[in-house]
């Protein structure tokens, strides 16, 4: 009876190892045919792809592993982290570039990466990424690298490459913003839309000015609905000459306090206007009312506000 049971016993344990054996057996062919198939893919993958494509990933792919070879990395495996600090590198370091001058002398600058081609870059990079995955099926357990940490610095990449560009261009990065500019016929045009409104004369005026001082200084409408043109005076620089036209300078009083604070030594504070006891007066008012702990709402500004001719 032991016999019998001891030799059932046995024959389930031989079947069960045969079973194991099998499943790996059939567990490597798979591998085998997927890896096979892989290969295949990708073969099909660069056939078709654009010789254009492989000429510019290819370089940039080998720059990279050379990054990593020079950084003493352990591989070359492509990370998230790791193509935002080799690109963030490549941004800060920029690019030489060199221009044949008039008298046949080259001069050579380095200027930044335009936003193109650092976006090229990161494209290379995850490609690389693919072939990498495809290689080491088993072995490689990274995340893809196109993460939230990714995403976030190619948002910012924009910005950091416009801004960049615009400096070493000179561009003036309020075109085309709330702070763009007029040339001489638009503003022709502006002030004949204000003086061609069925207005009076002194109204269509008074509303040209406001625009043009609106728009030059990004002033509030609050803020120029409480000025007087004796609130503004023109500035002459000694040494400096005629100019084409008068320089025209209006300072709100309560932000030429702390202004005059900060830079008392500038040669705009030492206008007459802020030498005149009704400013001192002013300022020593306004310094003891935000010092004071009455709430700012019944505070009466205006009681302390000079009328300056």
């Amino acid at each position: 009876m032991n016999s019998s049971s001891n030799s059932s016993g046995n024959s389930s344990n031989n079947q069960t190892a045969i079973n194991v054996n099998q499943q790996h057996i059939y567990n490597q062919e798979n591998a085998a045919i997927e890896a096979s198939l892989a290969y295949e893919t990708r073969t099909v993958v660069e056939t078709i792809r654009p010789v254009n494509t492989v000429y510019a990933y290819l370089p940039k792919q080998n720059k990279f592993k050379q990054w990593c070879l020079d950084r003493h990395y352990p591989n070359d495996i492509v990370t998230e982290m790791k193509i935002v600090r080799y690109v963030k590198e490549l941004f800060d370091r920029g690019i030489e570039s060199t221009t044949r001058n008039v008298d046949g002398t080259t001069t050579t600058v380095r200027i930044s990466y335009s936003h193109e081609t650092l976006k090229m870059h990161i494209k290379a990079l995850v490609d690389l990424y693919a072939k990498q995955k495809a290689d080491n099926k088993d072995t490689m357990t990274l995340k893809h690298p196109r993460g939230e940490t990714l995403k976030s610095f190619e948002s910012s990449l924009k910005r950091l490459c416009s801004a960049a560009r615009q400096s070493e261009s000179f561009i003036d990065p309020g075109i085309g913003s709330i702070q763009d500019g007029y040339n001489a016929e638009q503003l022709v045009k502006i002030a004949d839309h204000y003086l061609e409104r069925e207005k009076k004369p002194g109204d269509a005026l008074r509303d040209r000015m406001m625009f043009l001082l609106n728009h030059m200084m990004m002033l509030r409408g609050e803020t120029l609905r409480d000025t007087n043109l004796n609130h503004m005076f023109s500035l002459e620089f000694k040494d400096e000459g005629a100019t084409r036209c008068p320089v025209f300078v209006m300072m709100i009083t309560g932000d030429a306090v702390f202004l005059k604070q900060q830079a008392e030594e500038h040669e705009i504070f030492q206008h007459e206007i802020f030498q005149s006891e009704e400013f001192k007066s002013f300022a020593e008012n306004l310094n003891r009312c935000i010092n004071s702990t009455t709430p700012p709402s019944e505070i009466e500004i205006q009681r302390i506000v000079p009328e300056i001719n």
